[in-house]
């Protein structure tokens, strides 16, 4: 029994990226979290300063574990075009927006869908449409989460945390609330800069894989959409009930 655990544990997780587009998988390809460390991270010395001669230097956030092991796990999505979003001011619902590329595809959700987290008069909700579609071999959990170490203004976005499996579902689509302020402002974002974080739920290795595959293919990938309501749920039903067969 131990003898195959450990060979579970040493298979590596694979996770299979696909992109229809030439350009994003040139210029934005996803890298693993150990290669995506902030530049103001790396700048930092191990210590600083002397607050007690007897005591040495402050240790700086190179030491910070949490931080450490975060960047040891999962991989960074970057984005694949530059993009600015106008939004208005605090009670107006305005917003407006362009990408650089002239395809990529923006979308709101309308508040009533979350009742009263986050009103439209506070924040404006978008919903990037990403050019990724991810499928693992394995039915573990990933967790979506903003990349805030590595953003200049991290309160100027808020990316919502969430769980997915991508044995049941292939979307990377982006969700995002922008704060609205006492006046309209234009926020820029640029191509190459993370926008989000996958990372899984596991103790195993995890290996990532990018691919340019045609639209034919990439339509075929992730759950048949057979239903009005709940294709992630009913897909996950139906592919554990053949498992058990």
């Amino acid at each position: 029994m131990k003898s195959f655990i450990k060979q579970l544990l040493n298979r590596p997780v694979v996770l299979d990226l696909y992109t229809t587009r030439r350009d994003v998988i040139k210029y934005s390809h996803p890298l693993p979290a150990s290669k995506m460390h902030p530049e103001w991270w790396k700048a930092l010395p191990k210590e600083v300063g002397r607050s007690n001669s007897m005591l040495g230097g402050l240790r700086t956030m190179k030491h910070c574990l949490g931080f450490t092991e975060m960047f040891k796990h999962g991989v960074f999505l970057p984005l694949w075009t530059d993009l600015q979003i106008e939004v208005g001011q605090i009670g107006t619902g305005h917003a407006r927006w362009q990408f650089a590329d002239l395809r990529s595809v923006l979308v709101v959700h309308p508040e009533i869908q979350r009742g009263s987290y986050l009103p439209d008069a506070n924040y404006q909700h978008l919903k990037l449409e990403s050019p990724w579609k991810a499928v693992c071999n394995e039915d573990i959990s990933w967790l979506f989460l903003q990349p805030s170490w590595n953003l200049e203004q991290p309160d100027r976005q808020l990316i919502p945390s969430a769980v997915t499996d991508f044995k049941y579902q292939c979307g990377t689509h982006i969700n995002m609330f922008i704060p609205r302020t006492q006046q309209m402002e234009t926020l820029s974002f640029v191509q190459g800069q993370p926008i989000l974080h996958l990372l899984p739920i596991t103790e195993r290795r995890v290996e990532y894989r990018t691919h340019l595959i045609t639209q034919e293919e990439y339509d075929k990938l992730g759950a048949p959409h057979l239903w009005f309501m709940d294709t992630y749920k009913k897909n996950k039903k139906h592919a554990q009930e053949e498992k058990n067969t």
